[in-house]
């Protein structure tokens, strides 16, 4: 507490006015800091469900090019020809879709009969683990009676966006059916990375204790920070990785029949705050220069109020030394300026009492001393009170024309009376 008790006035009073300033200071910049996150964190999120949208929009276009892809080749000529013997060159049909895979820009271009059964891979070869999301599309395009059928799944342990279109031979009959697969991978990343300027990333969440990066716009670093995070089952969250803090949106993406993956779009929280922080900064620059001119100001405000003051302490100590002639030269309208005008009617007082005083002295005679003093004796004095040795006479009140009697004797009497 010691610190905080300052031996002269005016410092309190700098004290007092910097403190509070300071303090006001402070809290504005404060809560101007926190606004101004609390903004850069909706902005920042904004963006993030708009990249969002803007990725299901991709996918979605994605799709439709696919399946117009798919409608083109069910027109193909030779590939009815094929499809219209009795036993169908499985070569013949595997030779084609190779020629469809650079024409449609999809890797993977399959063909099923009705029953499902594969007939023909642009792969050549293909797993019952890879025939089993296409026969899962057409299951459904074939119960919801729908044109087409896509969705998400894996292909070779890469995630592949796949479309299923039927092959007619005449409309109603489906003879065939078509099945195209595009891959989500860094490329796919990076086109929508240059599309909403944000970071894309795709967490496979089969097993949470091990997420794996299915594919990344990030360093492998930094993937491997935000794997992670996306088992946690957050809408939004802030993520820290090496270069900057990231604002992370976590959208979980279904699956054909499979547990879903997570899409991580992300973006670096600085450039956000980039416009924050030059308010920031220019606010900081302003308090500064407020607190420097108000230092100056309480300075001189302290100075105003400590002058009167210690003014007042060198009267009082005049008028203690008898000096009653020490009058205040300045006034003011304040409450200083009525206890300075009522110093000096203090100081008037008592200088008219000592110029009174000194005048009685000079006028009135001077005393002289008692005459019993001199004449009595202390023993005569002492005899002369004592009522046992007064006559009778004496010891009751003389009335007032009483004269004294005449053997009395002068010392008496005049111990009497005095």
């Amino acid at each position: 507490m010691n610190l905080f008790r300052f031996r002269r006035f005016s410092t309190r009073v700098l004290a007092l006015v910097l403190g509070l300033l300071f303090a006001a200071l402070a809290t504005t910049y404060i809560l101007v800091s926190r606004a101004n996150t609390a903004n850069a964190l909706r902005q920042a999120k904004s963006n993030l469900e708009l990249g969002a949208r803007v990725f299901d929009e991709a996918v979605r276009q994605r799709i439709d090019y696919l399946a117009s892809s798919a409608s083109v080749m069910t027109g193909d000529y030779a590939i009815k020809q094929v499809l219209l013997q009795e036993t169908p060159d499985t070569r013949t049909l595997a030779s084609v879709l190779r020629s469809y895979v650079m024409r449609v820009g999809a890797p993977v271009v399959v063909m099923f009969d009705p029953e499902r059964t594969l007939l023909a891979s642009s792969e050549g070869t293909m797993t019952d683990e890879n025939r089993e999301p296409f026969r899962y599309l057409i299951s459904q395009a074939i119960q919801a009676d729908m044109p087409r059928a896509s969705g998400f799944s894996y292909l070779n342990h890469q995630l592949h966006v796949l479309v299923v279109v039927p092959l007619y031979a005449p409309e109603p009959n489906i003879v065939a059916w078509f099945g195209l697969a595009f891959p989500i991978d860094r490329p796919f990343a990076q086109k929508i990375k240059d599309t909403t300027n944000l970071e894309v990333t795709f967490v496979s969440i089969e097993d949470p204790a091990h997420p794996r990066v299915l594919a990344t716009t990030l360093p492998d670093p930094a993937a491997a920070i935000v794997a992670p995070a996306a088992r946690l089952g957050a809408r939004t969250a802030i993520v820290d990785l090496p270069a900057d803090r990231y604002v992370s949106l976590f959208k979980t993406q279904a699956l054909l029949g499979e547990d879903p993956v997570a899409l991580v779009l992300q973006r670096p929280l600085s450039p956000e705050l980039a416009p924050a922080a030059e308010l920031e900064t220019f606010l900081l620059r302003i308090s500064l220069a407020a607190l420097a001119l108000a230092t100056l100001a309480a300075f001189g405000l302290a100075r105003s109020v400590s002058r009167p003051v210690l003014a007042l302490v060198g009267h009082t100590q005049r008028i203690a030394r008898g000096d009653y002639a020490v009058r205040n030269t300045t006034y003011r309208a304040d409450e200083l300026g009525r206890l300075s005008e009522a110093f000096d009617q203090m100081a008037r007082g008592l200088d008219e009492r000592d110029r009174v005083r000194d005048l009685l002295d000079k006028t009135s005679p001077p005393r002289s001393p008692p005459a019993s003093s001199a004449t009595v004796p202390p023993s005569a004095a002492k005899s002369a009170r004592s009522p046992s040795s007064l006559p009778t006479s004496a010891a009751s009140p003389p009335s007032a024309n009483a004269s004294p009697p005449p053997n009395s004797s002068p010392s008496l009497t005049a111990t009497s009376t005095a």
